[in-house]
């Protein structure tokens, strides 16, 4: 029994069935997947139709199992039975079947589905596999990613080596949710009167840095409030005592004595909060937030214990290779927003600030002879150039200071430029992308529906769990 794939233009569960195919042998996956996926070398065939009807198909991915298709008189297709399995935008999957029972999905496709098993995609088991359909989904079912950044201050150079560069790469291979943490920015910054613009702001920095509205779902952290109803939900299971142990609260303490609120108190609870609302296995964090994941898998543990088990335990992220830090250009530290802001280079500077802060980085007169230790603030000099000039340039001036002949002052103008060339076009890009309110705010919406899709979900199951489900 032959299992071929078509696409049915018209026809849902219970109604008429269509008679117009798309065909391609085994599995193709229609919408919200690389273009280049097929199985047994065989991929999406024709086109035969292109109505409104098949464009909305095609946007919510439905996938049609058909067997022993023949053609009947007049062009239209016979089948003796289907499967219909729907995954639509924001990855949830539902399965009917009609014709065949559960025993010819698992012995026809290789994957055993109940009738109707609705859920979430993120419990979708594959067994006893004998078809093309455990690879096409293991591709579907892509591991998820969420992080956040804080509506504070401009998106700087650390941000973007550190993270954001990282972020870029990471939504052509995982499930990535990043948001702007508008609630945290509160515990620090409770006036709100530039908070729009801020949220506004950062959300076209991130994009004018690479970040793809079609490839990762870019949101506000406001826009969802299932996110508050989970972090009640985890204050219940965090304790007092642990919480004012965190290094990141002792430091808020002491730099904010006048403002030790309830909620800097509980910012590890909220960002747990943020991570596994999606049931996210990946965050991609720093040294300084690893103490802040260890309390997120303590609090997951936690709720799993009590209720059952619904959370994965989230884990560090370091995609590719070491996370980068960026040194400032006082040669004190990492570059940071609430540092020198001299020191630091903003992805909004203009070209003659970015010169002016790069000519005024700190060096000295200057080796006195070949092949002497190089200090650590002239170490910080070329690991900039590193990260923005050309290889032989960089060598240049390696060799040149090992030959102790180096011109810090010809660096610095090297070094100035290159940054230019690197930063102007994402200033640009963001202040383009900035002045078009009407794009970021069809962004964030559609962020927020795939964000809530999955954040009403994970609220769904644990009320379920807790026993909250009183309606039913």
């Amino acid at each position: 029994m032959a299992i071929v794939l078509g696409c049915i233009l018209q026809g849902l569960p219970g109604g008429e069935h269509g008679a117009r195919y798309i065909f391609a042998q085994h599995v193709y996956r229609i919408a919200h997947m690389h273009q280049g996926l097929h199985a047994g070398g065989v991929q999406f065939l024709q086109l035969v139709d292109k109505t409104d009807h098949f464009l909305q198909i095609a946007f919510d991915g439905f996938l049609f199992f058909g067997v022993e298709v023949q053609v009947g008189q007049g062009g239209q297709f016979i089948y003796q039975g289907i499967v219909y399995l729907h995954i639509d935008k924001y990855k949830r999957f539902e399965v009917w079947s009609w014709g065949f029972g559960v025993e010819w999905l698992e012995t026809g496709i290789g994957c055993l589905f109940t009738r109707s098993c609705g859920g979430s995609w993120k419990n979708l088991k594959l067994q006893t596999p004998n078809s093309q359909l455990p690879t096409i989904f293991a591709a579907l079912m892509k591991e998820i990613v969420v992080s956040g950044i804080r509506p504070t201050g401009f998106l700087h150079l650390g941000n973007y080596f550190g993270a954001m560069r990282n972020y870029v790469r990471m939504q052509e291979q995982y499930d990535c949710y990043f948001f702007v943490a508008d609630w945290h920015s509160l515990t620090t910054h409770p006036d709100t009167k530039e908070l729009q613009d801020s949220v506004l702001r950062v959300l076209a920095e991130n994009i004018a840095a690479g970040l793809d509205p079609e490839k990762a779902c870019l949101y506000v952290q406001s826009a969802i409030p299932e996110i508050s109803e989970l972090y009640l939900y985890l204050n219940m299971l965090a304790y007092k005592g642990e919480l004012e142990k965190t290094v990141t609260f002792k430091e808020k303490v002491r730099q904010h004595p006048e403002n030790v609120n309830a909620g800097l108190l509980t910012y590890p609870v909220l960002q747990t909060a943020d991570i596994i609302i999606h049931r996210a296995k990946y965050v991609p964090v720093g040294k300084d937030q690893e103490q802040h994941l260890e309390m997120a898998r303590n609090f997951a543990q936690r709720f799993n214990h009590r209720y059952g088990e619904l959370f994965p335990e989230p884990h560090a992220f370091n995609f590719g290779n070491e996370l980068v830090k960026v040194p400032s250009l006082d040669g004190t530290g990492k570059m940071s927003k609430s540092e020198n802001q001299l020191a630091t280079l903003y992805l909004a500077d203009t070209d003659e600030l970015i010169r002016k802060k790069v000519m005024k980085a700190k060096t000295d007169s200057g080796p006195t002879e070949p092949n002497s230790e190089m200090p650590d603030y002239i170490q910080n000099i070329f690991q900039l150039m590193s990260l923005v000039s050309e290889e032989n340039t960089l060598q240049k001036f390696r060799d040149d200071f090992n030959a102790a002949n180096i011109r810090y002052g010809d660096m610095k103008k090297q070094l100035a430029e290159d940054m230019v060339r690197f930063i102007a076009p994402i200033r640009e890009k963001a202040e383009a992308i900035r002045a078009d309110e009407t794009y970021l705010k069809k962004v964030m919406q559609q962020g927020a529906e795939k964000a809530r899709a999955s954040a009403q979900e994970t609220i769904r199951e644990a009320r379920a769990m807790m026993g909250l489900n009183y309606l039913g």
